[in-house]
């Protein structure tokens, strides 16, 4: 019998340092997303300044950054510690601040306001590219399936009331998720587009062009 040493398997746990990190992060992405509806953009007009729909629209963009970035980032965490590979979330808080400033000018947060570092040292191109989907395949089905539920309810939405704030909540996941999807789909360095695409081409172009053409015609050309 020969004894070797091998590196501890990689668990899914979080450290302080991350859980402030993602909520810090959350918080940023959130008002930039609340500042560029109610600042408008050349997507919408602004929304009015109101307490109603105040609240209605940090909620929708809570949700929505919840579900687009929040969730893909954890995504990629989860594959990665399931290929037994370290992971960790991150963050610049140069690039957080950027979101929110960006929509005051602009009245559109891009930003880059975290991210999930990778101890992929050992890990083969197959590793790499099912962590690098696992995000953006997320957001593709969330998106998918918000944008179809926010299509079903527009008809019924004649004012600021109840079924406003449930089409509001879907219309923001659905467009995120895409949004971001789409981005991190773009297939150059470091995004995760490369890395997909690289693994398998195929693959790639099953996620890629839905997400795409989800995005351009559904919002874009509604």
């Amino acid at each position: 019998m020969r004894y070797v040493w091998t590196p501890p398997r990689a668990r899914l746990e979080f450290t302080g340092y991350e859980i402030q990190r993602m909520a810090i992060s959350v918080g940023a992405l959130t008002l930039a997303f609340v500042i560029a509806q109610f600042r408008g953009n050349f997507l919408s007009q602004p929304f009015p300044l109101e307490p109603w729909i105040i609240g209605a629209v940090s909620l929708a963009a809570f949700v929505a950054v919840i579900t687009g970035f929040l969730c893909h980032e954890l995504a990629h965490k989860i594959v990665a510690t399931r290929h037994g590979l370290w992971a960790m979330f991150d963050s610049q808080l140069a690039f957080v601040l950027l979101g929110p400033l960006l929509a005051l000018a602009i009245g559109f947060p891009m930003a880059a306001p975290g991210y999930v570092e990778v101890g992929a040292r050992g890990a083969d191109r197959r590793k790499i590219g099912q962590m690098a989907l696992a995000g953006p395949l997320l957001n593709l089905l969330i998106g998918g399936a918000t944008f179809v539920g926010f299509q079903v309810l527009a008809p019924s939405v004649l004012a600021y009331d109840m079924v406003w704030v449930g089409f509001l909540v879907l219309l923001n996941t659905s467009f995120v998720n895409l949004f971001l999807g789409t981005i991190n789909l773009i297939p150059i360095p470091p995004l995760d587009g490369e890395k997909v695409a690289r693994w398998n081409v195929p693959v790639y172009l099953a996620v890629f062009v839905p997400t795409v053409m989800l995005l351009v015609f559904g919002f874009f050309f509604l």
